[in-house]
């Protein structure tokens, strides 16, 4: 074991694993996590016993994991045969996605310790792993660095914490990202970022699989959509989505929307909460006593103006009923996905921080996004969305075409899995 990776397993699993071990007395998710972990292994040991071909995809929860669809769809649509292995660190994406159809396979990654790291790895047997954004475990890679399996990042975006600037850290991020076969980041920008950090690493621009996901999703959507009953709203109703939203968001988006709609009737109000507990629900309709909860609205019920989603999931289909989308997060870690709303052509908003998001700042720069910090801000733009058509369409504009210019990742990074496969001897032909 060489010194980095000593120093690695010193520095960081060590204290994660007495973290793991102390929190998971407080917290149910950790608890569930570590209970379920080893119910997923014996999922694998069932796999069939043959000579497909098998990638491995690793994505830490839900949201990372939507990047992995596109690329999944694509090698099943090419070849079916292929076993496709999917696994999480956190317990809500492995709960949500654990019945994901064209996953032959989905099970929790363990805690990267060398001893989980070799059982684990001896019963995925991948032929390609595929890590998502930036999940960087070097135990995991170091042995499949060493046993020459094609390990690739996917849809990279530089880590975000500070601490790896700085050594040791630094020298453990190194050596972590050099253990990669190729790194497919998400833009240009994230590419230089890479670089500058490392000038050797086999870094190159292949775009996000997000947008593929979200123009198939949007294309699909134009046919059917079903989570509200026919005709739910007409075409007069300007219907605002605040997804992902946290409390401050949401104290902003109501004072706003009651000051509004005796004088714009014709609004309407879906709140998609970023966790809608049961508790932070009932909070929502003592503020919006009129409001109605999703999952009891059914084809007779009388319509509201204010709608509260109990769920998650259903955030990017809810995106078709709006005229506008406002993203949570903005007034706290980081706004959450705004080429989600962006890709249907409507205008979004979301607070000021957005620094960790490449598609907020790309959005905002080109006119499609508004920064908004209060109520009375939050009342000019939905003003302004309401009364003035050219504004409104030009910011639609550039929101869909922003989306639709960044698609087409997931058919460059399938097209590498493939070469991989092939070079590896597992596939015949492409």
């Amino acid at each position: 074991m060489n010194s980095t990776l000593i120093l690695y397993n010193v520095l960081i699993i060590q204290p994660l694993r007495l973290f793991v071990f102390i929190y998971s007395f407080f917290s149910p998710k950790l608890r569930e996590r570590e209970n379920a972990y080893q119910s997923t292994l014996d999922v694998l040991s069932h796999l069939p016993k043959s000579t497909k071909s098998r990638v491995w995809f690793h994505a830490a929860s839900m949201g990372e994991f939507e990047q992995a669809k596109p690329i999944i769809e694509r090698l099943k649509s090419k070849h079916p045969d292929i076993i496709v292995i999917v696994s999480f660190f956190s317990p809500s994406g492995f709960r949500n996605q654990k019945n994901y159809p064209l996953a032959d396979a989905v099970v929790y990654m363990p805690l990267d310790t060398h001893s989980n790291v070799r059982e684990f790895l001896e019963l995925v047997k991948p032929d390609v792993a595929v890590f998502i954004r930036y999940e960087l475990w070097l135990n995991h890679l170091t042995i499949l660095k060493d046993t020459g399996i094609s390990t690739f990042l996917m849809c990279a975006t530089f880590p975000g914490s500070k601490v790896w600037l700085y050594l040791p850290f630094r020298t453990i991020l190194i050596s972590i990202l050099r253990t990669f076969t190729a790194i497919y980041t998400v833009s240009q920008a994230e590419t230089k970022r890479f670089n500058t950090f490392a000038s050797s690493l086999p870094v190159l621009t292949s775009g996000d699989t997000r947008f593929d996901r979200i123009l198939s999703i949007v294309d699909n959507l134009h046919l059917k959509n079903d989570i509200l009953p026919e005709n739910y709203f007409t075409p007069d109703d300007f219907v605002l989505v605040v997804g992902s939203s946290w409390e401050k968001d949401e104290d902003m988006i109501i004072e706003s929307i009651r000051n509004l709609d005796q004088k714009y009737p014709q609004i309407k109000l879906i709140i998609v909460p970023h966790e809608p507990s049961h508790e932070h629900v009932s909070k929502l309709i003592q503020k919006l006593p009129s409001a109605m909860v999703l999952s009891q609205i059914s084809k007779d019920s009388p319509k509201g103006s204010y709608i509260i989603t109990d769920s998650i999931g259903n955030l990017l289909r809810l995106y078709s009923y709006a005229r506008a989308a406002f993203v949570g997060g903005g007034f706290g870690a980081g706004v959450h996905s705004t080429a989600e709303p962006a890709g249907y052509g409507i205008p979004v908003a979301c607070g000021p921080f957005i620094t960790r998001s490449p598609d907020a700042q790309n959005l905002y720069n080109n006119g499609a996004l508004e920064l908004i910090t209060s109520p009375q801000e939050c009342f000019r733009w939905l003003e302004l969305l309401l009364t003035d058509t050219v504004e409104y369409n030009r910011r639609s504009k550039q929101a869909k075409d922003y989306v639709y210019q960044g698609k087409g990742a997931s058919e460059i990074l399938t097209e590498r899995i493939m070469e991989a496969l092939v070079e590896s001897r597992s596939v015949v032909s492409r």
